[in-house]
């Protein structure tokens, strides 16, 4: 980031402990460098560095808490044209929108059960909501996709992170307002700023090949009520995200999540089942009955992982302005400043009903599933790895490898593709790497590092050098996530 003297000196004097605190000018210099220096560089600091009146413990906690919540599970979503219209009726964008600021932070303490079956419990739990779409070429076989199922192309909101110059020029937007509220004489101007740059960096990771925080643990599948055949509106949704070209890194066997929106103010959902029995029979509310059935119709034909999500499209009193993701990438910032438009507002009912929806996805399906996954991948070719026959495969592996080398000089060994610079998914490598991964964003840091100091020899033997090095910071990143959470 590039600055006048005139302008460094105003900065200055308006953080006088800004390079104490937060050394950002060595921080975008190291960023820029290389991705291991940037994320090492993040936690040195050292006694003297620090301002005495300042409290370390609280700062150093606060990042933490902000590295720990970037690599999260992400989920992508992908909605049906009708649902699209309820929700833009609604004075959203799109289903994205209205549900990506809910995923920041799910509500209440969640219970996270280890490799060790030990309860982990997290306040701070949350989870990043992407659009499918950007998963899935524009094209398939020279066409455009169509089908009465298939969602309406819109301009995508959405944009990933990942860009320097980005987060430069949004950095430095911030730090001229903090400068010119501190010439106001505005107190605690400035406050948060190294936060704020830590936050963007890590915001909107890219789609990447080595490492596995940016793929899908999960998609959501959203229809709504006005569609005449709900259910064969959600497995047309399930054929999409099946058949999508989405890059063959990615493994394609995510969970799927089935939404059902219904406008409660438009009842619409009396053509699909008759509940007049159910009303009579046992005497409860038939909106309450309605839903109920439904979505035993949905969980008969879908499986468990389905919901009904309940809202509101009339006015009401009671409506409060929806604030935007805290996950927002540099991108996606300097696109609001330059279109600004204002918040929308959402009822209480729908914040209730969007609040629950979230933790419901999270306690109910996402962390189970990834427990499960945790479990398979452990037992079935990490214990292998780690027992006697896997360290004797392992060597054999080098010695055969290291033979090859003179031949070979250029090209990898073993299921590495050269020609993608990637595993397929299905490989151990690739199984590995993601077992990992899921461990890392469940807090089971201890799994995670065994498991990337075992697959890093691999990625090395491999000559998978971009898998070795994303490995290389990982096993620094948990170690320190560990070491701070102990104290």
């Amino acid at each position: 980031m590039t600055a006048s003297p005139q302008s460094s000196n105003s900065l200055t004097a308006a953080f006088p402990s800004f390079r104490s605190v937060s050394p950002l000018p060595s921080l975008l210099r190291s960023a820029a460098a290389s991705s291991s220096s940037s994320l090492s560089s993040l936690f040195q600091f050292t006694s003297a560095e620090i301002d005495p009146q300042y409290s370390t413990s609280d700062e150093v906690r606060s990042h933490q808490s902000i590295i720990t919540q970037a690599f999260s599970p992400t989920v992508a979503v992908i909605a049906s044209r009708e649902c699209e219209e309820v929700i833009r009726e609604k004075g959203f964008t799109n289903f994205l929108d209205l549900i990506r600021p809910f995923g920041d932070r799910v509500q209440g303490k969640v219970n996270i059960r280890d490799s060790q079956a030990l309860s982990i419990p997290v306040e701070d739990f949350s989870m990043k909501f992407m659009d499918f779409q950007l998963l899935a070429q524009s094209t398939t076989n020279g066409r455009e996709e169509h089908g009465p199922y298939a969602p309406k192309r819109t301009t995508p909101a959405y944009i990933s992170g990942g860009d320097l110059a980005a987060i430069e020029r949004v950095l430095e937007g911030y730090a001229e307002e903090a400068n010119r509220e501190y010439e106001e004489g505005s107190e605690g101007s400035g406050a948060g700023l190294y936060s704020y740059f830590l936050r963007k960096v890590l915001s909107g990771m890219p789609l990447s090949a080595h490492e596995t925080f940016s793929h899908p643990v999960a998609c959501v599948l959203a229809v709504s009520t006005r569609h005449p055949e709900t259910i064969d509106a959600l497995l047309g949704l399930y054929n999409t995200t099946n058949n999508a070209p989405i890059p063959r890194y990615i493994d394609a066997g995510f969970l799927r999540y089935y939404v059902l929106i219904h406008d409660e103010d438009k009842d619409d959902i009396d053509k699909y089942l008759p509940i007049t029995f159910l009303v009579s029979l046992f005497r409860i509310p038939a909106d309450a009955a309605r839903s109920n059935a439904i979505l035993e119709k949905m969980k008969r034909s879908l499986g468990l992982h389905c919901t009904l999500l309940r809202l509101s499209s009339t006015p009401s009193k009671d409506t409060t302005p929806l604030s935007k993701s805290i996950w927002l990438s540099a991108g996606e910032e300097l696109l609001s400043f330059s279109n600004p438009t204002p918040l929308p507002n959402i009822s209480s009912f729908d914040r209730e009903a969007l609040i629950k929806f979230t933790r419901d996805l999270a306690t109910q399906s996402i962390i189970p599933h990834m427990e499960r996954c945790i479990s398979t991948w452990n037992d079935q070719i990490a214990s292998y790895r780690r027992g006697l026959a896997g360290r004797v495969f392992t060597a054999s592996r080098r010695l055969f490898s290291s033979s090859s080398r003179s031949a070979t000089p250029t090209s990898g060994t073993g299921n590495y593709d050269v020609s993608s610079s990637s595993y397929p998914p299905a490989t151990p490598e690739a199984q590995m790497r993601k077992l990992a991964d899921y461990a890392f964003m469940l807090r089971d840091f201890r799994l995670a590092h065994s498991t990337y100091d075992i697959v890093r020899k691999d990625f090395v033997n491999d000559k998978a050098w971009k898998y070795a090095a994303g490995a290389q910071v990982r096993l620094h990143l948990q170690f320190v996530q560990w070491l701070i959470g102990r104290k």
